[in-house]
């Protein structure tokens, strides 16, 4: 072979590798483009994942509620949509630059579908079982933010702000507050319903016989069997005191009739009693004189009006 076809040929496979390499050289560019790319739409991802958490403070104290059922269900999309994250960097083809990186990342993405999952449970837990599970399910939220941060510290490489992204912290306490809240919620709902019973209960009480409703919310309630009218004409009457918040007392009231006058006063507790022991003077000394006469002798009290 002559010199020139050596060299013609020698020209020949120097440009084939350089096809060659040119070809490699812009595979794994796009490689990285691609790599970037799907790094880029990571951050995207997990930040509206972190500014969906954030949402946990403003939920009604009622799993049973619109807003947490809704919430729940976006959780549930958000856990889709890290699922299908970690898939595709699953599929990517990593140069080794990247590969502890990808790995790092994958699992940093299945440990927030952990804590979504987590904090789900939390928020739609039966109030009946409120102070059995929360708590192993939030300590698991906590303990997937610190494994959290600690792999975002590891992917911060100044190209794609993860370290922000992958921020959670907070969502541990907000979920004890939402429990508590619960918990708080469904002991008022309790006592509002044993007051309404316990309302109920004395209004249907033949024995027992409204007569008025303070400026404080506090109700009193003639108590039938306790009228007498005694020798040298005292009138008494004891009463049942019922607080907005449903705790009760007995109070015992003496009252006379004299220079055209109705007297009267609180035996057990003398804050109530009427001014100058004038019954008219007090709203309450009023109607519960009036109840208690009207009950025993089916007619109007004197010297009231």
């Amino acid at each position: 072979m002559d010199e020139q076809k050596k060299r013609n040929l020698l020209l020949a496979v120097v440009a084939a590798l350089l096809v060659i390499g040119g070809g490699i050289a812009f595979y794994f560019h796009q490689a990285d483009s691609r790599y970037q790319a799907t790094c880029e739409e990571a951050v995207a991802v997990l930040t509206d994942v972190r500014d969906l958490t954030k949402e946990v403070g403003t939920m009604p104290p009622d799993p049973a509620s619109d807003d947490v059922q809704d919430y729940i269900q976006r959780l549930g999309k958000a856990q889709d949509n890290l699922g299908t994250l970690s898939e595709k960097f699953r599929a990517l083809r990593v140069s080794g630059k990247h590969e502890a990186k990808t790995k790092a990342l994958i699992d940093a993405i299945e440990l927030e579908r952990n804590v979504l999952e987590s904090a789900s449970r939390v928020l739609m837990g039966p109030i009946q079982s409120i102070d059995k599970t929360p708590a192993v399910h939030i300590q698991d939220v906590h303990d997937g933010i610190v494994k959290i941060d600690d792999y975002a510290a590891q992917l911060d490489d100044g190209s794609v702000d993860f370290v922000s992204a992958m921020r959670l912290d907070g969502l541990d306490e907000a979920l004890k507050s939402y429990v508590q809240n619960v918990k708080d919620a469904a002991k008022k709902r309790q006592q509002e319903e044993a007051k309404t019973k316990r309302l109920a209960s004395l209004a249907n009480d033949p024995n027992l016989l409204f007569a008025a409703k303070d400026d404080a919310g506090r109700s009193y309630y003639v108590m039938a069997e306790t009228i007498r009218h005694l020798k040298g004409g005292t009138f008494s009457v004891s009463t049942k005191e019922v607080t907005a918040d449903g705790k009760e007392r007995v109070l015992d009231w003496d009252f006379s009739f004299d220079e055209g006058q109705c007297w009267g006063g609180c035996k057990t507790d003398s804050s109530l009693s009427p001014s100058n022991h004038q019954t008219k003077s007090s709203p309450v000394a009023t109607a519960i004189i009036r109840k208690a006469w009207e009950y025993k002798y089916q007619k109007p009290a004197p010297y009231l009006n």
